[in-house]
């Protein structure tokens, strides 16, 4: 779940329309999404395991398999593990009003992103430069990559 995967660029277009912040719920999301997303009011959550539903038992049991796959994160089941009901349930309601004000705030990027109209370098150098305050349209001035994540 790359940034410029065209799974998130449909998320962020869908959101926009909605007036909703967007939340991306995946196995493994790199460190990149992270840091070109999250300053934007994507909210990201990474579950750490691949679920088959209980039906599928005998297809994970090969998955798992050392001498096959040997896939060690897969999780069998129907329900959503603890980590993610905690997730949903207390840690996305106490996140979700920082989320909006970010997302408001990066909106006018946010929108061409998604709609496919502004490609991802673009993006994601237009993201940096406004979190560390310099003028988005230009490189020159900017010699420092750190920006404080909130």
């Amino acid at each position: 779940m790359y940034p410029s995967n065209s799974d998130v660029r449909e998320l962020l277009g869908k959101c926009l329309a909605l007036e909703a912040v967007p939340v991306l719920i995946a196995r493994r999301i790199p460190f990149v999404t992270f840091r070109v997303l999250s300053p934007c009011g994507l909210v990201i959550h990474q579950t750490y395991n691949q679920r088959f539903p209980a039906s599928e038992r005998a297809l994970a049991s090969k998955l798992r398999e050392k001498t096959l796959l040997g896939y060690h994160d897969i999780r069998l089941g129907n329900d959503p593990d603890a980590r993610l009901t905690k997730f949903i349930g207390a840690d996305l309601p106490k996140i979700l009003p920082n989320a909006r004000s970010r997302f408001d705030r990066y909106r006018d990027l946010l929108e061409p992103y998604g709609r496919g109209d502004m490609p991802y370098e673009e993006f994601a150098a237009r993201v940096r430069r406004r979190q560390l305050g310099v003028d988005e349209d230009s490189d020159t001035n900017d010699d420092s990559d750190q920006v404080d994540f909130d």
